[in-house]
């Protein structure tokens, strides 16, 4: 999460070789040392369409019955095809369901009652959410996205800077399988 002591085009290497390395077979298996539970450091959910986002997340309020602060479901009927649970609405101290919808960072508290925090790259057309216990240095990747870009906080380096490890994890987590 920090600063990198090196030429600005090897900064997203790390993530590259860390993304291969924990995604190949060779380095799960335990008789070689390797930690399968690593693997999801660097992982998520990628959607091409935002339908597909929503569904996500709507498949979790309906299979976990999920009800808001005053006991409503948030799906009720319990369809997927009828529920309207959105997580990227901003939630308001006056809202029931605040915790199910994003705060200026874009992090919720999902229907799962897990932390996610969800990103739309807008040149790539792609969709991420990250669920912040699991999949650290993704979460870590996004929210300084979200916070330098989307929240304002950009210390001068420019929103670029903060989407390039983004879309390197993107390639290789999409190549190296999910």
């Amino acid at each position: 999460g920090g600063q990198y002591q090196m030429f600005p085009w090897a900064i997203p290497t790390g993530v590259q070789q860390f993304a291969e390395a924990t995604h190949s077979v060779y380095y799960q298996q335990q008789a070689t040392g390797g930690r399968p539970d690593m693997k999801d450091w660097i992982g998520g959910y990628v959607f091409s369409r935002r339908q597909d986002f929503e569904d996500f997340f709507r498949n979790l309020a309906v299979q976990y019955n999920t009800v808001d602060k005053q006991g409503n479901l948030l799906c009720p009927g319990d369809q997927v095809e009828t529920c309207t649970y959105d997580p990227t609405i901003p939630g308001t101290a006056d809202d029931p369901e605040a915790a199910f919808h994003s705060d200026p960072f874009g992090q919720f508290i999902g229907p799962d009652n897990r932390r996610w925090i969800w990103v739309y790259l807008q040149d790539a057309n792609r969709w991420i959410a990250a669920d912040r216990d699991r999949n650290v240095a993704t979460w870590v990747m996004m929210y300084g996205y979200t916070s330098d870009v989307l929240y304002g906080e950009d210390d001068g380096t420019g929103g670029f800077s903060a989407e390039l490890p983004l879309k390197y994890f993107l390639n290789y987590y999409q190549t190296n399988g999910n």
